[in-house]
C-alpha cells in the first residue's frame, strides 16, 4: 500500500490525474472504474481536460456504482461525471448501470459486460464516513459476495436507498485501486482503516487493504 496525504487541494488533483495519466500512458487501450462522490469529481474534471492524454489512446470507462434513479436525476452519477468523461476521446466507451431497467434485468446486464472486461487498469474509488466504499455498506450480504460482480445494496444514511454496485470480485480484480478521500471529517475513518481492529462488515472499505497494488491519496483539508 502507498498512502500520502495532501494540504491542499491542486496538488491533491495534480496527484492524482498524474497517477491516471500514468496508468493510461502504459496502455493503447485503458479500462477505468470509476465511482462518484465529493473527492473524486475535481479530479475527473482536471483528467477529462488535461492535454498530455494520448490521443491515440482508447478509453473505456465503467460505473462503479450507481443510484437507482434516471440518469437525469440531481443525484446521478452518470449525470455527474460519467457524461463529462465519456468526451474525454472520441471513441472513449462508456459503459454503466441502465436505471431504465429493472434492478435485476440492470444488474444481469452490467455483469455481462465486466465478465467480458476484467482486469480493469484501475479502480478509482471513495471512503464514506461510515467506511463504505463503492456502494458496499457496512453489514451487508453483498461484502461476503465471491460469485457475483454486481449486487444490489440499500442504505438509510443517504437519500437515494436503491444502489446498484460492483461487488469486491470486481473490484479487487482491478491491476491498480486508487482511493481517494477529502476534508479533515475524514480523518477519523481514515485512522480506523489503516490502524482499527475492525472488520470489513464493520468497515466494508477494510477489504482494499487486500489489494496488492493500493495507493490512497487524502487531502486533509
Amino acid at each position: 500500500m502507498k498512502f500520502k496525504t495532501f494540504t491542499n487541494e491542486p496538488d491533491f488533483i495534480s496527484a492524482s490525474v498524474g497517477f491516471m495519466l500514468n496508468v493510461c500512458q502504459k496502455n493503447t487501450t485503458v479500462r477505468l472504474a470509476l465511482s462518484g462522490g465529493r473527492a473524486v469529481g475535481p479530479v475527473y474534471e482536471a483528467f477529462a481536460s488535461d492535454p498530455s492524454l494520448n490521443k491515440n489512446m482508447r478509453i473505456e470507462l465503467f460505473q462503479v456504482d450507481e443510484r437507482y434513479v434516471p440518469r437525469d436525476h440531481p443525484d446521478s452519477n452518470y449525470k455527474n461525471f460519467l457524461h463529462l468523461l465519456g468526451g474525454v476521446r472520441g471513441d472513449t466507451r462508456v459503459y454503466a448501470f441502465d436505471p431504465l431497467l429493472s434492478i435485476k434485468e440492470a444488474l444481469d446486464a452490467y455483469e455481462k459486460i465486466i465478465q467480458k472486461s476484467l482486469p480493469f487498469d484501475l479502480c478509482i474509488l471513495g471512503l464514506g464516513s461510515d467506511g463504505h466504499t463503492a456502494s458496499l455498506f457496512p453489514n451487508l450480504s453483498a461484502l461476503h459476495e465471491n460469485t457475483r460482480l454486481v449486487a444490489h445494496t440499500t442504505t438509510d444514511n443517504f437519500a437515494v436507498r436503491d444502489r446498484l454496485t460492483m461487488t469486491f470480485p470486481a473490484i479487487m480484480a482491478s491491476k491498480k485501486i486508487l482511493l481517494l478521500l477529502r476534508g479533515k471529517e475524514k480523518k477519523q475513518i481514515l485512522d480506523g482503516l489503516l490502524h482499527s481492529n475492525k472488520t470489513i462488515d464493520e468497515l466494508p472499505a477494510k477489504k482494499l487493504l487486500e489489494h496488492p497494488d493500493l495507493t490512497i491519496h487524502f487531502l486533509n483539508q
